[in-house]
């Protein structure tokens, strides 16, 4: 892992990980979707807080 010197704080959030399974493809993209909401939701709580 590369190490940058900084004063800068390091915020670390777990998301789902989504890996390969077999599942029909819109079980697939629904689970992209849901993730993809996930991390938006947390962008913008980050962002106002």
């Amino acid at each position: 892992m590369p190490l940058f010197p900084s004063e800068a704080k390091k915020i670390h959030y777990n998301f789902m990980i989504l890996q390969k399974q077999k599942a029909a493809k819109n079980e697939v993209m629904e689970k992209f979707r849901e993730v993809r909401n996930m991390i938006r939701t947390y962008s913008k709580d980050f962002i106002a807080k």
